[in-house]
């Protein structure tokens, strides 16, 4: 499994996290650091799966429609997000990545949609 936190600009960490076998990947908050998941991503050689927000603030979730009509990814977000989203998941689902699963776990607290994920 492949993982790496970034911080290219603003306050918040966007993560990858890959099946490095598959090469399938999906970016948590994209936030504000595109260009520096893009970069990576071409070094990588990684196919974007999956777009997930951790929550639905704007400064988490700028990046996704860039990133979603490079790669031609879905956008994941809980069912109370009212971020343009093609997958709801609720607490308990499981998000895969050819042999890497992921599971969300609901955490309304900061915000009614936040989510955190366990792999």
């Amino acid at each position: 499994m492949f993982f790496k936190q970034i911080k290219y600009r603003g306050d918040n960490f966007s993560y990858i996290i890959a099946d490095e076998a598959s090469r399938e990947a999906a970016v948590v908050d994209p936030s504000f650091n595109v260009d520096a998941i893009i970069l990576i991503f071409k070094d990588q050689n990684f196919n974007l799966k999956y777009i997930i927000n951790s929550h639905g603030h704007a400064d988490h979730t700028a990046g996704n429609e860039e990133l979603k009509s490079a790669y031609h990814s879905k956008i994941v977000a809980h069912k109370l997000s009212h971020v343009n989203k093609d997958i709801s998941v609720v607490d308990g689902d499981t998000i895969r990545l050819n042999t890497v699963t992921i599971k969300v776990i609901y955490t309304p607290g900061h915000s009614p949609d936040s989510i955190c994920l366990l792999t």
